[in-house]
């Protein structure tokens, strides 16, 4: 399982769970959730997650008002299966996909993104 997060931004205090502000961030996040998915069938499966009207303070972000979203890569065959090589090349490459677009891992910093 990956988890991506979006920060809110300076006025989140505004924001309400489930509002626009949560509602736009995800809506990005998706966006790139389907640009770094592999386009090619597999013998693995990923499911995107769905809007949850929630917003996050991870102390792993210093408890910044962030929005997630999951992606859950399985075997297409039998979820249940144990994790896989196809599965594990598959999370690798999502990976490396959010790093080539500035992504960090855990936590944003401004040496590997980008100007906040």
């Amino acid at each position: 399982m990956l988890e991506i997060s979006g920060w809110l931004g300076p006025n989140a205090r505004a924001s309400e769970p489930g509002g626009n502000d949560s509602r736009h961030v995800f809506r990005s996040l998706r966006n790139i959730a389907n640009t770094v998915l592999p386009k090619e069938p597999r013998p693995s499966a990923w499911e995107v997650g769905y809007f949850q009207p929630a917003i996050h303070h991870s102390p792993v972000r210093d408890y910044r008002p962030d929005v997630t979203l999951m992606i859950t890569i399985v075997d297409r065959d039998d979820f249940a299966r144990p994790v896989d090589a196809c599965e594990v090349r598959c999370l690798a490459e999502i990976q490396e996909r959010l790093r080539i677009l500035g992504a960090c891992d855990r936590q944003w910093t401004r040496h590997s993104g980008g100007e906040r």
